[in-house]
């Protein structure tokens, strides 16, 4: 997970606040498995940097933790992450859990 995962994110699909530096980027998605079907119960966690490239490892900034809709997709609003050495430039962490799945 990296050094800067934190647990305990919140239910937040607006990432951005208004006055926030950075490109706004919506994120989206479908959770399913590998035949395309729903998976009951997931959670998606996502964490980026900020627009300068830091994380905020004191508090949830730019980091949730959401339910897929009953279709499985999920959105979420935010800032194109920063670049910062050793890893590609504007990536998201994900951490995509369900019961009964690895």
């Amino acid at each position: 997970l990296g050094p800067f995962y934190r647990k305990g994110a919140p239910d937040n699909r607006v990432l951005r606040a208004p006055g926030d530096a950075g490109f706004p980027l919506k994120v989206s998605g479908k959770v399913s498995d590998t035949r395309g079907r729903l998976i009951e119960g997931a959670k998606v966690e996502l964490w980026h940097a900020d627009h300068h490239g830091l994380y905020d490892t004191r508090g949830y900034r730019y980091r949730s933790r959401i339910s897929p809709d009953n279709k499985g997709i999920y959105a979420v609003d935010t800032v194109m992450p920063g670049h910062y050495a050793d890893r590609p430039a504007q990536h998201i962490h994900y951490l995509i859990s369900a019961p009964g799945h690895k």
